[in-house]
C-alpha cells in the first residue's frame, strides 16, 4: 500500500498501517467558464467519434470515447488542483536506546572474569543480532560520548542527569535500556528520572552488572593549605586515607615535577588525618603528586595531584621602636635570621632623632613615623614595639593622621599590623580613645582592673589547646609542640588590655591575681596574645614585650622559640604573595577539583594606591587537557569592586591551564582535575537504587538481557496521522494521462485512422 500511495504524492517517510478516511478538495482559482469550456471541448471530442463520416466499429467508438473522457477528466483534475485528504494510521519500528554506564567503576572485572563494561557491550551486540531490523536500536553512554572499548578511568556516574538529557534529545523514544552497576554519584532517589520517563511514555529496563560483594578499594584525599607560597616557606599538605582493607601502615610518596622528593610511612592511626610538610627549593609553578603505594583494584584514586606557585618574593617588614633597648635588639636578631624577611627598623633615640637600619622603602626616614600612604603601603607588615602615642602627634598633628594611616594600612592595604606591649602603650600609654584602639583585639577597658600593668613573672596558657594554630606551631609534631610550650621560660609583666573583643581569636592568656573592691583576691585569666581579621588585613596584639626571654633559652637547639614564633607571625600576617598593587593573580577556591565540578577562580586587581581597579579589560584564557581553549572576559561587581570572579566546568580530567592577562601583565596558574573519588569508594553494585529507579519509572530489572529481548514487545508503533496528497501534481496522474493518450493513438492506428 505504501508504494502505491507514493505514486499519488505520499512522502517517502510515512509507513501506512491502515487508511481510515479519504476526501477530495480543490484549491484552484480557475474561472468556471474555463472549466466549462474544457468540458464542452471534451464532449465535442467524444461526439466526433460518433459521426457517420468516421468509419469504425461501435466498440472502438465507445473505447476511444472513454479514453478521451478520461483525458479530459485528468486535465480538469490538474486545472482544479485537486488534493486528496488522507486519514491514516502510521506504523514505524520502535526506537530503543541503550544507555551504557561508561564510568570508572564499570572497569571493575567481576563479571565472569571480564569488566562490567565489556559484559554490557557484549549484551548489546547480542540483542542487535537477535532483533535485526524489527527495532531501531540507538546507543549512547552516561557521559554522552560514543561507546568505546572500555569505560573511562575517571568518568563519573550521573544517571538521572543522563536520562533527562536523552529524553530531551530523543522525542520518539519507546524504550530505554540502562546498563549500569548503579553507583550513582548524585545519590538521588530517582523520582525525577522516573516521572520524566513516565511523562514521555518511555518504558525502562535496567540491567545491573557486577557483584554484591564490595570490592576493597583504597582512597586518598588531600589538598595543600595554600597554593601560592614564597620561596623559603613550607608547603603543608593535609589529607586522609580510607582503607577498608585493614592495612597497618602505608608508604606515602611526594613527587615534585615527576621527581620523588619525600617519602614517609603512615601508621593506620594517622589514616583519618595526616600532614605532609615540604619546603620547595626553587621558585616556579611546581606540579606535585602525593600517592600511596598499594596493590589496589582501581589505582586511579590512589594519588592526588595539584600545582603550587612558589614565588621568590620577600616579606617587607617595618619595625618601629619607641626607645631602643636590648629587648629591641634581640627581637631584631630573631627577624633578621629569617630568609623570607626584608627588615627595616626605625628606633627613636632617647635624646631625639631616629636610627634607621635596613634598606628603607620609604622616604623621609628622619621623620621616624611614616606620613605618606604611598610609602607605608610599600610594606607588608608593621610591628609597633612600645611606641608612645605622642610620637604620632609630632609636629602638632592633633588628628593623629599617621596613626590613622596604620588603620588604613590594615583595612585598605590588607597589611598585617603587630602591636606589642610595653611601658608606653595600651592603657599605660593612653591609647583608649585613639584610632588604633578601634582595631585592636583588646577593648582596653577596666573590666578586669583599673591598673595599667600586671607585674610579676608568669607562664603563658594556650587558649583552648590551640597548639596546632599556625601562629603557635613551634614544632612540627603535636607532641613535640606541646612539650616545647610547656618548657618555655616565664615572661615578666604584661599590660592590662581589658578583655578580648567578640570578634577576636584569643591565643594566649596568663593567670593574674587581681584584688577586688571588697579586698578579696581572685585569679583571672588575662589576655596575652590575640588575633583579629580586619577588612583585607590582620591585626595581632600582645600585652607583653618580654618575648625576648625565649631568645635566650640555651636548652633548645636553633631556631630559638622566639625565632620560630616570629617566623609564624610574619608568614601568617603577611598578605598573600603576588597580591601587591599592579600585579595580576589567579586564586583557586579548590586546588584539587573533581570531574564534573564547577571550578571557581578569581583575580584581585588593585590600583597603585590599593583602590579597587574597576571595569578592567581582564582576559582569562583557559586551556583544557585536550588542548581546547576558551577566553573569558569577567567583570567585577559593585558590591565586590576589583574582584573578578570566573568559573569553568571541569568536564575533562587532567591538567588545566589558566592565564589571566591585563595589558602587558599576566599570571598563569594550573590545576589538576581528578576523577570522582566517590566512584571508587564502594565498587559493589547498588541494586537497591536501580530497583527504586525502575519502580519510579514503572519499569523492571532485567537479569538476562538477551533472554528478555526474545520475548520483548517488538511490534511497530502506530499513531493517527493526516496527509495531503497533491493528486493533480502526482506521478500517477501524469503517467495515467500519458497512458490514455498512447492507448487512444494505438486504437486509432489499428483502425487506420489519423
Amino acid at each position: 500500500m505504501d508504494h502505491v500511495l507514493r505514486w499519488f504524492g505520499l512522502d517517502p517517510f510515512t509507513q501506512v498501517d491502515r487508511i481510515t478516511g479519504f476526501r477530495f478538495v480543490s484549491d484552484s482559482g480557475m474561472p468556471p467558464a474555463v472549466l466549462w469550456a474544457v468540458v464542452v471541448l471534451g464532449l465535442l471530442m467524444v461526439f466526433v467519434n460518433f459521426l457517420p463520416i468516421v468509419k469504425m466499429r461501435t466498440s472502438v467508438r465507445v473505447l476511444t470515447s472513454l479514453f478521451r473522457i478520461g483525458m479530459v477528466g485528468l486535465f480538469l483534475l490538474a486545472l482544479m488542483q485537486v488534493h486528496g485528504k488522507l486519514d491514516l494510521r502510521r506504523a514505524r519500528p520502535q526506537t530503543w536506546l541503550t544507555l551504557l554506564d561508561d564510568s570508572g567503576s564499570m572497569r571493575t572485572k567481576d563479571v565472569k572474569g571480564d569488566s562490567r563494561f565489556s559484559a554490557a557491550v557484549k549484551d548489546i551486540g547480542e540483542v542487535r543480532r537477535m532483533i535485526g531490523r524489527r527495532v531501531k536500536i540507538e546507543e549512547t553512554t552516561l557521559s554522552g560520548d560514543r561507546v568505546g572499548e572500555e569505560a573511562g578511568a575517571k568518568t563519573p556516574t550521573h544517571i538521572q542527569t543522563a536520562i533527562v538529557r536523552e529524553l530531551a534529545n530523543r522525542p520518539n523514544l519507546q524504550r530505554m535500556l540502562l546498563l549500569s552497576d548503579g553507583r550513582d554519584l548524585d545519590k538521588t532517589d530517582f523520582l525525577l528520572a522516573g516521572e520524566a520517563l513516565k511523562s514521555h511514555g518511555v518504558a525502562l529496563n535496567v540491567v545491573v552488572y557486577g557483584t554484591d560483594k564490595p570490592v576493597q578499594d583504597l582512597l586518598i584525599s588531600a589538598r595543600p593549605e595554600r597554593t601560592v607560597i614564597r620561596l623559603g616557606e613550607s608547603l603543608f599538605i593535609r589529607g586522609a586515607i580510607k582503607d577498608p582493607g585493614g592495612k597497618s601502615a602505608l608508604v606515602l610518596t611526594l613527587e615534585e615535577d615527576g621527581k620523588k622528593v619525600k617519602s614517609l610511612t603512615m601508621n593506620r592511626e594517622s589514616f583519618p588525618w595526616f600532614e605532609v610538610v615540604y619546603k620547595p627549593e626553587t621558585a616556579k609553578l611546581h606540579r606535585y603528586e602525593l600517592k600511596v603505594a598499594a596493590d589496589d583494584a582501581n589505582p586511579e584514586n590512589n594519588s592526588v595531584s595539584f600545582y603550587a606557585d612558589v614565588r621568590d618574593e620577600k616579606i617587607n617588614v617595618l619595625m618601629i621602636e619607641g626607645v631602643t633597648g636590648f629587648e629591641f635588639k634581640l627581637l631584631k636578631i630573631a627577624l633578621e635570621t629569617d630568609p623570607l624577611v626584608h627588615l627595616v627598623t626605625v628606633s627613636h633615640k632617647p635624646g631625639g632623632g631616629v636610627s634607621v637600619q635596613g634598606g628603607a622603602l620609604h622616604k623621609n626616614t628622619e621623620d621616624g613615623i611614616i606620613k605618606s600612604e604611598t610609602d607605608l603601603f610599600k610594606y607588608d607588615i608593621v610591628i609597633l614595639r612600645d611606641v608612645p602615642r605622642f610620637l604620632f602627634r609630632a609636629g602638632g598633628d592633633k588628628s593623629e593622621t599617621t596613626l590613622r594611616l596604620l588603620v588604613s594600612f590594615v583595612q585598605k592595604r590588607g597589611g598585617g599590623l603587630v602591636a606589642m606591649g610595653g611601658q608606653n602603650v595600651y592603657r599605660a600609654g593612653g591609647y583608649q580613645d585613639s584610632p588604633l584602639a578601634a582595631i585592636l583585639p583588646f577593648d582596653l577597658s577596666t573590666s578586669l582592673s583599673k591598673d595599667s600593668q600586671f607585674p610579676g613573672r608568669f607562664s603563658v596558657n594556650v587558649v583552648n589547646d590551640q597548639y596546632n594554630h599556625p601562629l603557635l606551631r613551634l614544632q612540627p609534631d603535636d607532641a613535640g609542640n606541646r612539650a616545647r610550650w610547656k618548657k618555655l621560660q616565664q615572661l615578666d609583666g604584661c599590660n592590662n588590655v581589658g578583655a578580648f573583643r567578640p570578634l577576636a581569636q584569643p591565643l594566649l592568656t596568663r593567670d593574674a591575681k587581681i584584688r577586688t573592691a571588697t579586698g578579696a583576691t581572685n585569679v583571672v585569666a588575662v589576655p596575652v596574645l590575640a588575633y583579629m581579621d580586619l577588612g583585607s588585613g590582620k591585626v595581632l596584639a600582645s600585652s607583653v614585650d618580654t618575648f625576648w626571654r625565649w631568645q635566650l633559652q640555651p636548652d633548645f637547639d636553633p631556631p630559638t622559640p622566639l625565632e620560630t614564633l616570629m617566623g609564624n607571625v610574619i608568614r601568617y600576617m603577611a598578605p598573600e604573595p603576588g597580591s601587591r598593587a599592579g600585579s595580576v593573580n589567579v586564586t583557586l577556591t579548590d586546588p584539587t577539583p573533581s570531574l564534573g565540578q564547577t571550578v571557581t577562580m578569581s583575580t584581585l586587581l588593585l590600583e597603585e594606591n590599593y583602590e579597587p581597579k574597576r571595569l578592567a579589560d581582564l582576559a582569562v584564557r583557559v586551556k583544557k587537557p585536550d588542548g581546547q581553549t576558551m577566553t573569558l572576559y569577567p567583570r567585577d561587581l559593585n558590591e565586590r569592586p576589583g574582584l573578578y570572579e570566573y568559573r569553568v566546568l571541569a568536564d575533562q580530567p587532567g591538567d588545566w591551564t589558566v592565564t589571566a592577562a591585563l595589558n602587558k601583565t599576566n599570571r598563569t596558574m594550573r590545576f589538576v582535575v581528578r576523577g570522582a573519588d566517590d566512584e571508587f569508594a564502594d565498587l559493589s553494585v547498588d541494586r537497591q537504587s536501580m530497583t527504586h529507579l525502575a519502580q519510579a519509572a514503572g519499569g523492571q530489572i532485567v537479569d538476562n538481557l538477551p533472554a528478555w529481548a526474545k520475548q520483548a514487545d517488538q511490534r511497530p508503533v502506530t499513531q493517527q496521522a493526516a496527509r495531503d496528497l497533491e493528486l493533480w501534481n502526482s506521478p500517477a496522474i501524469l503517467f495515467l494521462f500519458i497512458v490514455l493518450i498512447c492507448a487512444d493513438c494505438y486504437v486509432r492506428k489499428r483502425q487506420g485512422l489519423a
